[in-house]
């Protein structure tokens, strides 16, 4: 949710919009697959990947895991203290089954 709340506020910022409410939704759902787990990354290599400004290595580690076949990654939030983000690739990974398995 970090990571929505700092780019919602950046596009609210830069479009100069008046104060607004938003809708949103969070999906809440177990976790059903193993994750790739970028902690393990060399520290360098991590911190490429998790830069918060440049999301050109993520993208590329990203694709790279995806087209490999995997479920996705696990990594810690960039924009949260102590804060695990999961970024799945594939919907049955974290439990979803079908259009109303929320």
């Amino acid at each position: 949710m970090a990571e929505t709340v700092f780019h919602f506020e950046e596009f609210a910022r830069d479009s100069g919009d008046p104060p607004r409410m938003e809708d949103m939704r969070v999906l809440v759902s177990a976790i059903a697959a193993e994750f790739e787990d970028v902690h393990a990354l060399d520290a360098p290599f991590r911190a490429r990947v998790l830069d918060p400004v440049s999301y050109i290595a993520a993208r590329e580690y990203a694709r790279g895991l995806r087209d490999a076949g995997a479920n996705g990654v696990v990594y810690a939030s960039v924009r949260r203290p102590a804060g695990e983000c999961v970024g799945a690739f594939r919907p049955r990974a974290v439990g979803c089954r079908g259009r109303n398995a929320i």
